[in-house]
């Protein structure tokens, strides 16, 4: 119906103005950005990248885990102690220290988790044994 032709400078201009008065704007390619859903890097979908390593002031808190984790929430205590839980109920407990990089879990009965490229922020995202870890953080409660 229509023929395909080259768009001149003025066809552009023309649509531009089309657009712009009703209250549109010329399509661009968005900006590149750190980004991108739960991969881990991205607090999610147009979040805040996690770029700061974790260390021991920034990892305390209570966190609720998205991905990569048998449970589903957990407190880092700022002496070092943590306790975890599973459908509201108490799972494992035992120390944690941020090393070179990594947060490392010891479970009181004896199990290890290191959380490699630990970087936190609103998340806390790395990998542990190859799988994706993301914990989000809990506000506090006054």
């Amino acid at each position: 119906m229509f023929a395909s032709r080259p768009r001149s400078s003025l066809t552009v201009a023309v649509v531009t103005s089309l657009l712009a008065a009703c209250g549109g704007s010329q399509a661009t390619a968005p900006a590149p950005s750190n980004t991108a859903g739960d991969r881990p890097g991205a607090d999610g979908p147009g979040g805040r990248v996690a770029a700061l390593p974790c260390t021991a002031e920034t990892v305390a808190g209570s966190w609720r885990v998205e991905a990569g984790s048998d449970f589903e929430e957990i407190t880092l205590e700022s002496d070092g102690t943590f306790l975890s839980h599973l459908h509201d109920r108490p799972f494992l407990g035992g120390t944690w220290s941020v090393d070179d990089g990594a947060l490392v879990l010891s479970g009181d009965d004896g199990t290890a988790t290191r959380i490699d490229g630990a970087r936190c922020a609103t998340a806390l995202i790395g990998t542990t044994d190859g799988a994706d870890v993301r914990w989000d953080r809990l506000e506090p409660t006054p």
